[in-house]
Parts: structure tokens; C-alpha cells; sequence
């Protein structure tokens, strides 16, 4: 649990350390932020951009390990993205769609809401502190994607980030943002008709 990951997080620092220091440098471009509510088509186009050669995404070593993303991502490249997945949390494939869809698709690619869900749900700060934490933690969980992966664009679809906007431009500056539309009643059919098919758990409201 959580007592579990925080012993993780801790016995890895010094090496999380050493990993940083040899890291090469690599010239990186602003990130692109994918938007739209759900059933928008915001997956769908995802899944085709992150196909670019120079594009890297949140995984779950990131998503689980942020503050420690190259040993957590070290790690689970050892021991194959898939138990990874399974290692971390026992998931119930039949009620959760997204689960379902990115563990049939091989290696465990992420929204990324553990991480983004640190800015807060409303899009403002919580306090002075908390946006100069924000600013030195997110920046450096981004490179140290982007350097790992050695590709310098950063891609990241999260529906909740439509929200924080004005975060976003201000812990990037030059971001890019990607707004998918769809017609309200499109999105509500689909809505209707994956349910009805897979008898999945509704999503809960947006704030």
C-alpha cells in the first residue's frame, strides 16, 4: 500500500541521484497537451500521434513513480510492462475500460492522473508553496521523460487537464494545446452504446 510505495520511493533516492547525474542532455521542445472530454476522440488520436518516433508519454513508472521515474522505469523494463501493471495494482479488467484497453495494447501508457491530480482538481493553486513546489517538480518529471526516452516532444492526453489550462502555461511556457471536438450527441451515444456492450462503470462527474 501506501507505506509500500513511500519505502520504495525513499531506499531509491541516492540512486535516482546517480541515474540523474549521467543523464544525457537533450534539446526538448514545449509539450503538447491533448483535450477534449471523453468519447471525444482524444484516445483515437493519441494512440496515432504517440506512433511519431519523436514523441515520448507518461507511463506508469511515471504515473506511480514520478519523483523516481528512472529506477521505477528501469525497473519495470526488467520485469515487462504488462506485470508491471499487474504488480502494482489488481485491476478488474471486466469494469474498467481504460485498464482493459491500454494492458491489450502491450506497454502500460498513461494519462497520467496520479501526476496531474498534484496540481489540484479545479485548476488553482493551493497555496504560494504549493505553486514553487509545482514549478520545480513537474518541469523536471517531463525532461526527465523526455531524456530518457531520447525524443524531445512530450505528449500527454488527459481530459482533466482541460481545467488547468492556466497551470499548464505557466509550469510550460510554450506549451501547445490539441482541443478535440465532437457533437454532444455523438459523445452521449457513445457513452450509451459502450456501456450497453461492455457493461462498463460509469465515470464519475467532472468537476
Amino acid at each position: 500500500g501506501r507505506a509500500l510505495h513511500a519505502a520504495a520511493v525513499g531506499l531509491a533516492w541516492p540512486i535516482e541521484m546517480v541515474m540523474s547525474a549521467g543523464q544525457r542532455d537533450l534539446p526538448v521542445e514545449p509539450p503538447i497537451f491533448i483535450l477534449g472530454p471523453q468519447r471525444s476522440g482524444t484516445t483515437l488520436f493519441y494512440k496515432c500521434f504517440m506512433q511519431h518516433q519523436q514523441v515520448c508519454m507518461i507511463d506508469q513508472a511515471a504515473d506511480y513513480f514520478p519523483s523516481r521515474y528512472l529506477c521505477a522505469s528501469t525497473l519495470f523494463h526488467a520485469i515487462g510492462a504488462d506485470t508491471a501493471t499487474d504488480f502494482l495494482e489488481r485491476y478488474d479488467a471486466r469494469k474498467d475500460l481504460w485498464i482493459r484497453t491500454w494492458k491489450n495494447n502491450g506497454y502500460g501508457y498513461t494519462e497520467g492522473n496520479r501526476v496531474w491530480n498534484k496540481l489540484g482538481a479545479y485548476g488553482t493553486w493551493k497555496s504560494d508553496e504549493h505553486r514553487r513546489w509545482a514549478r520545480r517538480f513537474f518541469p523536471a518529471v517531463v525532461r526527465k521523460i523526455q531524456r530518457r526516452s531520447g525524443k524531445p516532444v512530450f505528449l500527454n492526453k488527459c481530459p482533466g487537464n482541460a481545467l488547468r489550462i492556466g497551470q499548464l502555461n505557466e509550469l510550460f511556457p510554450g506549451a501547445r494545446f490539441i482541443h478535440l471536438e465532437r457533437d454532444p450527441r455523438g459523445v452521449v451515444n457513445s457513452i450509451v452504446n459502450i456501456h450497453r456492450s461492455l457493461g462498463v462503470s460509469a465515470w464519475g462527474p467532472m468537476p
